[in-house]
């Protein structure tokens, strides 16, 4: 999919796994260097966005490794909350349309999924509070769309799986054609994004046959036991998408 140059659309987190697959979907997509665009310079974030001028920003940008976030709190609250509320700014004040990638973990982790956009939210880890904290000023701008998703590398990346953890977690090629076509759509407000409803390990089964069933409880750090995702409004939007395609073939 290739992006219209009168959408100019601005990528933050482009190294990361997400940002990396987004590129080699959309090479026309404006991805600055962390040198270029650091979260973490503050003072002169707003001036880089100035400089790009942007239509759309799709900021996938965070520290997302849960034990970074414990050790380094200070920093994850530059990084995910500060610098989210910075570019949050600068779309009310510009006008470009702000897409944020969140995450699954924001949901009641010890509930019975599938968790829809619309129910309370209890951040089960230091790094879900975070993106709670982003979404919170994403929330202000009125063409925003925040996307609560999860996945992950194709093939699985660990050697073991847990058989009691359900999730909706997609591979990040599944993934990255569905967010880069929702960031230009018109839709806003809150969105999940995810695959079927099924374990940890059966989802790691797909792309690695030799990973190892182990239980939440052999887990040397707490993981929220079902965060899968109802995608009501994903299949709705999915639906209308190819009803209008099909309207204009």
């Amino acid at each position: 999919m290739g992006v219209n140059e009168k959408k100019r659309i601005l990528l933050i987190g482009g190294s990361g796994l997400l940002g990396r697959e987004l590129r080699r979907l959309a090479p026309d997509l404006i991805a600055p260097s962390r040198s270029e665009l650091d979260l973490i310079r503050l003072d002169v974030l707003p001036e880089a966005l100035d400089h790009y001028a942007p239509a759309i920003v799709i900021h996938a940008g965070a520290m997302t490794k849960t034990e970074a976030v414990r050790s380094k709190p200070a920093e994850a609250v530059i990084t995910n909350i500060a610098a989210t509320a910075v570019i949050a700014s600068a779309a009310l004040r510009a006008g470009f349309r702000l897409v944020y990638i969140s995450s699954d973990y924001v949901y009641d982790g010890d509930r019975d999924g599938p968790h829809s956009e619309t129910e309370p939210l209890k951040p089960g880890n230091p790094y879900a509070w975070t993106k709670l904290g982003g979404e919170c000023a994403v929330r202000l701008v009125p063409d925003s769309l925040i996307i609560r998703t999860s996945f992950g590398p194709r093939p699985f990346e660990y050697a073991q799986g847990a058989t009691d953890k359900i999730t909706s977690r997609l591979y990040v090629d599944e993934a990255a054609p569905i967010l880069l076509a929702l960031a230009q759509s018109d839709l806003r407000g809150v969105i999940n994004v995810g695959g079927k409803r099924r374990s940890l390990y059966d989802y790691a089964l797909e792309t690695r046959p030799d990973v190892q069933p182990i239980r939440l409880a052999d887990l040397e750090y707490p993981v929220p036991r079902d965060t899968s995702l109802d995608l009501t409004r994903l299949e709705e939007w999915k639906a209308k998408e190819a009803n209008e395609l099909t309207g204009r073939s």
